[in-house]
């Protein structure tokens, strides 16, 4: 179980279909610190171990303490933090469910052992980051979707173009943490 944590001083409304490496990357802009400080401040990786990383369990699905307890910390509710991962798709999408629930158990999220359920990096759109053109997504860009980590979604529908998997500077792919991110 998660050790309780202080609110954050000041959080953000999470965006619509936004993941939680999205949010997570949004609220470190907003506060100024790095993934690991803020992954360590909502409960996402243990305080006493500086080589954490967060599961990729908790992109899936957070047990009950944990989401309890990060949607406290960031000031949301349950409902909005729950919402920042993919459980939502499972009755969609066959493969996530059941990667989330065992038979004859309850949901939790468990080691994948289909490793095309999801890719180990995120796609995304440039138009869909870049914002609606609202002050909060002006200021700290648009949502990292959920959608978009799923290894069938390989195009945006809103902007109809095919989604990009590379940073365009440095060619690595994508919101993959690799260079300390989420």
């Amino acid at each position: 179980m998660p050790a309780a944590q202080a609110p954050l001083p000041r959080s953000l409304e999470p965006l619509p279909d936004e993941s939680l490496p999205g949010f997570l990357l949004r609220l470190t802009h907003r506060l100024d610190l790095t993934p690991h400080q803020l992954a360590r401040r909502v409960t996402l990786i243990p305080p006493d171990d500086p080589h954490a990383r967060v599961s990729a369990a908790h992109l899936l699905m957070m047990q009950s303490a944990r989401l309890n307890a990060f949607a406290e910390v960031t000031r949301m509710t349950t409902a909005d933090a729950d919402a920042l991962t993919l459980r939502s798709y499972a009755d969609r999408y066959p493969a996530l469910a059941q990667a989330l629930v065992r038979p004859g158990s309850i949901p939790r999220p468990r080691r994948l052992s289909q490793p095309w359920l999801l890719m180990n990096h995120s796609r995304y759109c440039p138009a869909c980051l870049a914002g609606d053109g609202t002050p909060i997504q002006a200021s700290h860009g648009g949502p990292w979707k959920r959608q978009w980590r799923l290894a069938i979604t390989f195009a945006c529908l809103d902007h109809w173009t095919f989604l990009r998997s590379e940073c365009p500077r440095c060619r690595q792919p994508a919101l993959c943490g690799r260079s300390g991110g989420p």
